[in-house]
Formats: C-alpha cells, sequence, structure tokens
C-alpha cells in the first residue's frame, strides 16, 4: 500500500467521473490525491489492503467522502474523518473476517460467526441508525440490519 500511494503522489492521474443517483441527479466526483485521506482511512487501508495496490481515489463533493478502489476491485467509502461507511468486496467474494470484525460492534460480529455468515459478507454500509450487510448470493438470508450497537433488528 504504501508503494501505491507513493505512485499516487508521483503524479499519476485519475479520470473525473459522475454516479448517478437517482433519474435526474449526479454526484459530481473529482480525482484526488490518496496521500490526503484522513489518517484513519490511510491505517485502514494499510493494515487490510497493503498487499494491494490503490487503483482509484475520489473526492465526493457532495457528502465530503472519500471513495477509494483497490486493485482486486474492492470498494470504500470514507467519511472526512476517515471512518469506513460502506465497503463493498469484488464480485462474488467475501470481505475478509478481519475486515468485518474491525467495522461491526463485537456483539453484531458474534451474531454473524453464530448464525454462520462471518465468512460470507459483501458488502456493509453503515449510517445513523445502523448496518445493512449484504450476503454472498446462494445464501440463505440476502440481507441483515444490526442496530449501531451491534443488535439484530432484521433479516430477508
Amino acid at each position: 500500500m504504501l508503494a501505491a500511494v507513493a505512485v499516487v503522489a508521483a503524479g499519476s492521474s485519475f479520470s473525473v467521473s459522475a454516479r448517478s443517483m437517482g433519474e435526474n441527479s449526479e454526484v459530481a466526483l473529482e480525482a484526488y490525491n490518496a496521500n490526503k485521506l484522513p489518517s484513519d482511512a490511510k491505517a485502514f487501508l494499510r493494515a487490510y489492503y497493503g498487499h494491494k495496490y490503490l487503483k482509484d481515489c475520489e473526492y465526493n463533493d457532495d457528502n465530503g467522502n472519500y471513495e477509494v478502489t483497490m486493485s482486486d476491485g474492492t470498494e470504500v467509502e470514507f467519511n472526512s474523518r476517515g471512518q469506513v461507511v460502506e465497503i463493498e468486496a469484488a464480485d462474488r467474494e467475501a470481505l475478509s473476517a478481519a475486515v468485518i470484525e474491525n467495522i461491526l460492534p463485537s456483539e453484531a460480529y458474534a451474531k454473524l460467526q453464530e448464525l454462520g455468515y462471518a465468512g460470507k459478507i459483501e458488502k456493509i454500509e453503515k449510517d445513523r441508525r445502523g448496518y445493512d450487510i449484504d450476503l454472498v448470493k446462494g445464501t440463505a438470508v440476502s440481507e441483515l440490519f444490526f442496530a449501531r450497537d451491534g443488535k439484530l433488528l432484521a433479516s430477508r
């Protein structure tokens, strides 16, 4: 990861892009120098994706979040403080247990282990209410919802 950050700092350029958020709205994403990510975001990437290189880094003007894509296809969104607000594994892959355990409250992670889903998480989204977790295809349930304190609220 350190080498990837150095490559970005050395002048690799990223294209400016936009994503559709609805029928008529777009979110402006700016190319962003990965060296300027918040320190907690850089520490997370080093700890869990240090063996991968950073493929793309963008700053979202609308919400102040940073959107990062790793070489393996993993996408991570950080808030302005460098905390993970969304992470999605590469297509049809699961997030590592270490990443899941780092992001979720201990009660939620324990429940995932109890249910046998700890190694089957494809995506985690965190918001004010809690955590929305998508499981890999072929799992008995496709989605779990946890409160911020880690209590399981619902599944579908």
